[in-house]
Parts: structure tokens; C-alpha cells; sequence
């Protein structure tokens, strides 16, 4: 099954409540898709239902992308809405941005992926908003055309936000005022010094490290902590929340599957509950609050 279009174009062709980011200037530093539900209103009580979502993470930075020390934050922007008993978008997961049959994982809670599957979203969901003022600010319609949402990381904007008027409801919308670094340059910069000549005059050593794949799942297992705090999370969902982080990590490939094998292991994550805080229960993993 195809990936599908990050376009707003696209998604008007197909298609005839709170943010906590705000205003100012930041790096995206994360992005994925999920399945998700938030709580019951404390004013009525009442609770949406699950649908899939887009999730950035922003951390504020100065104009220059220079973080400020503050928490990164985590936008949920919507896609599709649960409609009739199905969410007709649901998280694939693409192993890179030219990969065009990834891998579909379903439409159950808690699933994630960078990529969506299913039918594209609706042109006024919060994230097709977005995405048009990311293409209106010269994000290549090309990149979002391929739907990899990775291709979001790295970008340094000024967001800014509006009142929008849908279906007799207003509500705040994320928006992008002006882009300084666009992510996917700065990814394919570092994938081209990854990959320049190595010296062939037998002197050279390999540049991948051997690592543990424990030491490895443990850097993973504390990023992953950082960003959810106080999250539960069934274990074999573990794995799952690692891919957002194995991009980054410069180990080789298989220590990376081990380590992402590890964080699903309930032994191993007892191993370590002490030192990192983690409430362990019958199928669940508590990130200390």
C-alpha cells in the first residue's frame, strides 16, 4: 500500500483545541503520525474519539535556531477523525522518503508511524492547515508529496497561530510564518558527509562503532523518557516508540534492531526501573512524570 501526500493540494483534490507552542520561533525536532485519544473534558466530561494525528515535537529557539533551554513541547495536529466506527487514516511506517510500499501497522490505539495510510486527510484538518502554510513558506511541495514526515525534522520556523471557524466551532491553528532552515536540506547535508570516501590505502578502520546493543536500547529508553513524561505505555509498544530515535543513532544496524528488541523485553526494562524511575506493571511501563 502507497504512502499517501502531506499536501493540503492534494487532500482538497481528494477531500471535494489547544496549542501549547503558540507563538515564536522553533526547531522541529521530532514528527510522526499516531493513533490517539485525548482525555475527557474536566469542564464536561465528555471525550473525542480516537482518531490519527500528526505530533510534533518543537523545541523554541531564537531566530537563528539556537535552542533556549526550555522543554520541547508536543503539537497534536488532526488528520482524520474516527467516523462511522473506522479512522480512515491510519500510521505506516516507510523505511525512508523513496520507500513506496511501507509497511502498514493499523489503525489500533497507540500505533505510530511516519507515514499515512488509508484515505489522505481531509483539506481542513489541522494538519493539511499546516501543511499548506509549510508549502506557502517554500517547503518543496515535492518533499511533501512524498509523505514522509521525517522530512519535518531539522526545520527551524516562526509559528504563529489563528482563530479558525469549522462546522460552527472556532478553534486555534498552528500555523508557519516564516521558515529559516528547511529540515530535509539539513538531512540530506549530514547523509552526504556520512557518506564521502573513506581512505582506501589500508590504514582505514571502519567508522561504524561496536556497541552493546544494551548501552544502545538505554540511550534510546532515556530520550524516549524525556519526551513522554509520565506516559504509560504497554511494552510491545516499546519498540514501536523507538524508531523516532534510531535515525539519529550512529550504531550499526543490527545493534539498533537489538537495542529496539530490548525495549520491548519486560526483564530488561525491570533491570533498570530503579535507576530511571520507571513503574513496572503486569503489561505496561509508567515514565517517571
Amino acid at each position: 500500500m502507497p504512502k499517501l501526500s502531506l499536501r493540503y493540494k492534494d487532500a482538497e483534490e481528494a477531500n471535494p483545541n489547544s496549542l501549547s507552542f503558540k507563538e515564536g520561533w522553533g526547531l522541529i525536532t521530532a514528527a510522526k503520525c499516531a493513533i490517539h485519544q485525548f482525555p475527557p473534558s474536566k469542564k464536561t466530561g465528555t471525550q473525542a474519539d480516537e482518531g490519527c494525528k500528526v505530533i510534533l515535537t518543537i523545541q523554541r529557539t531564537d531566530s537563528n535556531g539556537k535552542p533556549d533551554g526550555s522543554e520541547p513541547v508536543e503539537e497534536y495536529l488532526n488528520a482524520a477523525n474516527k467516523k462511522d466506527g473506522v479512522i480512515p487514516t491510519w500510521p505506516g511506517l516507510a523505511k525512508s522518503r523513496d520507500d513506496q510500499n511501507p509497511k502498514n501497522l493499523g489503525a489500533e490505539m497507540g500505533t505510530e508511524g511516519n507515514c499515512f495510510q488509508g484515505k489522505i486527510p481531509h483539506p481542513q484538518s489541522k494538519f493539511m492547515v499546516f501543511s499548506q502554510s509549510l508549502e506557502q513558506r517554500g517547503f518543496k511541495p515535492e518533499v511533501l508529496n512524498e509523505g514522509y514526515l521525517p522530512d519535518l525534522v531539522g526545520t527551524v520556523a516562526e509559528f504563529t497561530t489563528e482563530s479558525r471557524q469549522v462546522n460552527g466551532s472556532s478553534y486555534p491553528q498552528l500555523l508557519v510564518k516564516n521558515i529559516k532552515v528547511y529540515g530535509y536540506e539539513t538531512q540530506k547535508a549530514a547523509s552526504g558527509a556520512k557518506s564521502a570516501p573513506t581512505p582506501t590505502n589500508g590504514t582505514a578502520k571502519s567508522a561504524a562503532k561496536s556497541v552493546d546493543p544494551g548501552d544502545v536500547a538505554l540511550e534510546l529508553l532515556q530520550e524516549i523518557i524525556a519526551a513522554n513524561p509520565g506516559v504509560e505505555v504497554a511494552y510491545t509498544k516499546m519498540p514501536t516508540k523507538a524508531f523516532r530515535y534510531l535515525a539519529a543513532n550512529k550504531s550499526e544496524k543490527p545493534t539498533k534492531e537489538e537495542a529496539r528488541k530490548l525495549l520491548g523485553d519486560r526483564e530488561w526494562l525491570e533491570g533498570h526501573a530503579e535507576d530511571l524511575g520507571l513503574e513496572i506493571g503486569d503489561e505496561t511501563v509508567t515514565f517517571p512524570g
